[in-house]
């Protein structure tokens, strides 16, 4: 038996692709209390245009918001805009899914430099890492409200809350050797998971 997500949602990369296939896919399928947080680098730009327009299919369902994942301030202030909404609610499940790459692929090895190589690991491994790091508190929010009176606590599960660290073909370093800067922050990616787990079961 299926059972319909719940909660607040914090979903990143979501003007596009991935992002914002999943935030139709919640928008549809949710519970009518349900809130997303879609999150982008330009809300108001061209490239979000089809995110606005579901926006406005969901009205009260779904809620955009400028974050850079390049830049710490910008999370920050994400991370505070939602904390005022969502309240000791807490934050339900956070999706980690905006990332670049760059240079355009295929980015073989001779073709990369240390800036593209910086902002590649800042984007999509420090940045999930700090908006995880941040909401953590709001994930461990939801964990307890969501806790059975027998097992009452903060940790996380996914019956509770979590984090979902979502990938790519092209940072496969076995299907796409070629691109090397995404193939390298792969297993940075899955450190950090491993990491963000630990520490939740742990705080």
């Amino acid at each position: 038996m299926s059972v319909k997500l719940e909660g607040n949602i914090l979903v990143t990369g979501s003007n596009r692709g991935i992002g914002l296939e999943l935030v139709k896919q919640l928008a549809e399928k949710t519970r009518e209390e349900a809130h997303i947080y879609a999150c982008c680098r330009d809300p108001e730009g061209t490239r979000a245009e089809a995110l606005r327009k579901l926006t406005a299919q969901y009205p009260g369902k779904i809620t955009m918001i400028k974050l850079d994942m390049l830049d710490e301030d910008s999370i920050l202030t994400t991370v505070q805009a939602v904390s005022k909404q969502v309240g000791a609610v807490g934050l339900n499940l956070l999706i980690n899914n905006a990332a670049i790459n760059t240079p355009a692929s295929p980015a073989p090895l001779s073709a990369t430099g240390k800036k593209d190589m910086m902002e590649v690991y800042e984007t999509n491994v420090v940045g999930p890492f700090l908006l995880a790091k941040m909401c953590l508190p709001l994930l461990q929010k939801a964990a307890e409200r969501h806790s059975p009176e027998k097992d009452m606590g903060d940790k996380m599960s996914c019956r509770r809350s979590a984090i979902i660290n979502i990938s790519t073909l092209i940072s496969s370093i076995e299907k796409c050797p070629e691109t090397f800067p995404c193939g390298t922050d792969v297993s940075l990616q899955n450190q950090q998971g491993s990491v963000e787990h630990a520490d939740s079961l742990s705080s």
